[in-house]
């Protein structure tokens, strides 16, 4: 695989630069937690930062780096309904980014103490 079309980082694990737009709803639904995310986004960095220091194994699609990644951004963006990033998903549930969407985001949903549960669950801590 191409580094330059992948990210690895903390626990992460990067999803292959072969990704294509009929790829996003099987990685979804086939890892526990995936970050659609793109490499210079100051959000997906806090989202992938948060993962990381709760010790969560993850994989992350770099969408700027990834071939396809547009087209998997609009296909995630019609699966939860916008299209910023970071886009998390847990279990195949979409958490939301950072701060905010979904289920109220990483972030907030780490300081609640309620996504170390949904983690568990998904089976990646």
């Amino acid at each position: 695989m191409n580094s330059s079309s992948r990210t690895s980082s903390g626990t992460g694990r990067s999803h292959s630069d072969s990704a294509t737009v009929s790829d996003a709803a099987a990685v979804i639904a086939d890892t526990p937690v995936v970050v659609f995310s793109k490499s210079y986004c100051p959000y997906c960095r806090q989202a992938k930062a948060t993962l990381e220091s709760l010790g969560v194994h993850y994989a992350v699609v770099e969408l700027d780096q990834v071939e396809g990644g547009r087209q998997m951004q609009r296909e995630v963006a019609g699966i939860v309904g916008r299209s910023s990033v970071p886009a998390v998903f847990v279990g195949g549930n979409y958490v939301g980014g950072a701060n905010d969407g979904g289920l109220g985001g990483v972030v907030p949903l780490a300081r609640a103490g309620k996504l170390q549960g949904m983690l568990r669950e998904a089976g990646a801590l």
